[in-house]
C-alpha cells in the first residue's frame, strides 16, 4: 500500500471480502461506514451479505454515514500491515481494540444507533479489512 488508503485499495478489499466464505458465513451486514485517512474520506456501503460499493466522500457528509474510522495515513498503513501475515488472531489488533487503545479512539458515531450498529457488525468488519493481502504493499 504504498500511496496509502485509496478506493482502488478499498475496492480491492471489497472484490476478496464478497468472494470469501468467511465473510459471509459472519451473517448479514447492513450499514453505511465511511474511512477518514488523513484528508481522504471514502464511504463503504454495506447491503446484506456484501460490500456494494465504495466511493469518494466528502468530509462533511460524514455524518451521513452511521459510523466512520478516522486515523492518519500513517496509522491506517501500520494497522494494514499488521493484519498480514500468520493467520494467528493473538497478534492482531481488532478495530474494537484500536479504538480503545488510541488516544482519542478511532471510531465516531453521530449518535447511539451508529455506535450499536459498529458492535452489531463489528466481527463482519474486521473479516472485510483482514481480506488485506501482501501484495497489497508492493507498487503497481
Amino acid at each position: 500500500m504504498p500511496e496509502g488508503v485509496t478506493r482502488h485499495f478499498l475496492e480491492r478489499l471489497k472484490d476478496r471480502a464478497n468472494e470469501s466464505s468467511q465473510f459471509r458465513g459472519l451473517g448479514t451486514i447492513d450499514c453505511h461506514v465511511g474511512i477518514k485517512s488523513g484528508s481522504d474520506v471514502f464511504a463503504l456501503k454495506f447491503e446484506s451479505f456484501t460490500c456494494r460499493e465504495i466511493k469518494v466522500w466528502e468530509e462533511d457528509r460524514l455524518r451521513e454515514l452511521d459510523f466512520y474510522f478516522e486515523m492518519k495515513q500513517r496509522e491506517w498503513q501500520d494497522w494494514f500491515c499488521s493484519l498480514v501475515g500468520d493467520n494467528s488472531v493473538t497478534n492482531k489488533v481488532g478495530l474494537n481494540e484500536m479504538d480503545l487503545k488510541h488516544p482519542d479512539g478511532v471510531l465516531r458515531c453521530s449518535d447511539e444507533l451508529g455506535r450499536l450498529k459498529f458492535f452489531r457488525y463489528m466481527n463482519s468488519l474486521q473479516e472485510f479489512f483482514n481480506c488485506v493481502d501482501s501484495s497489497d504493499f508492493k507498487e503497481d
